[in-house]
């Protein structure tokens, strides 16, 4: 399920599966949570109650981000990718069939320019320069063949740096940066072991420094670094899934 600390001790909150959890960066009372196949739900208590809200129905884990600017907008992916304006409680149609028919796996929203949306399945990459349909296909260059996309990062100063974690066992074939927006892709994976990369991170203010989780912990990288370094001082030797 879905558990909330609150310093002293954990409660869960909510049952079934708990998936994706979010806190609204400019109220700590309104909570979102998730459980299996997309099914979003929202407090405006803390966790006290929810309500759900979700627009569809998805993949076991299903991705929705809200934006880094306006809490107000949200998004959400499905076979189909929805956005609110109204912090969650409703949803329209951002753009359908975006994914060929497949599930959408990652969104990304530039902070330091919103209207633009990087957003991907497995084997599809596209975004937005506006905010709205149609998305531009940005996928190649990226070895989609053989590894899938897990998750992106984009700096906070630059919407046109990007950077794409893939899972799978294709060797050498882990992160993936651009630097005009997905118009070309350069492989930056380094010597990082053949597993699967789960997650990526911008650190904001930093020298384009990104971490990674993967199957055996975390990485860094950044501009000042030739390669990823191992950062895993007293964290057991686990799967890292997410990093916020």
């Amino acid at each position: 399920g879905s558990n909330r600390w609150d310093g002293t001790s954990y409660t869960q909150v909510y049952g079934a599966d708990g998936m994706e959890a979010l806190v609204d960066y400019t109220n700590s009372n309104i909570v979102f949570i998730e459980t299996q196949y997309g099914s979003i739900y929202k407090s405006t208590n803390g966790g006290s109650s929810f309500t759900y809200v979700a627009p569809s129905s998805g993949p076991w884990v299903t991705t929705y981000i809200m934006d880094p600017v306006d809490h107000n907008k949200m998004y959400a992916g499905y076979a189909t990718l929805y956005k609110s304006t109204n912090n969650g409680s409703n949803w329209s149609v951002l753009a359908s069939n975006l994914y060929g028919g497949n599930y959408c796996t990652a969104i990304a929203v530039a902070p330091s320019n919103t209207n633009t949306i990087y957003t991907s399945s497995l084997g599809l990459m596209k975004k937005t320069t506006n905010g709205a349909a149609p998305f531009t296909d940005i996928t190649a260059g990226l070895p989609v063949a053989s590894a899938g996309i897990n998750y992106i990062a984009v700096s906070n100063t630059d919407p046109n740096s990007v950077w794409v974690a893939f899972s799978g066992y294709s060797s050498g074939n882990k992160v993936f940066k651009s630097t005009n927006g997905g118009s070309s892709w350069t492989n930056v994976s380094g010597t990082l072991p053949n597993l699967p990369v789960n997650t990526i991170v911008y650190e904001n203010g930093s020298s384009n420094r990104v971490y990674i989780g993967t199957d055996i912990g975390v990485y860094y990288r950044d501009d000042n670094t030739a390669d990823w370094i191992f950062y895993n001082d007293g964290l057991p030797n686990v799967m890292v899934h997410e990093l916020e």
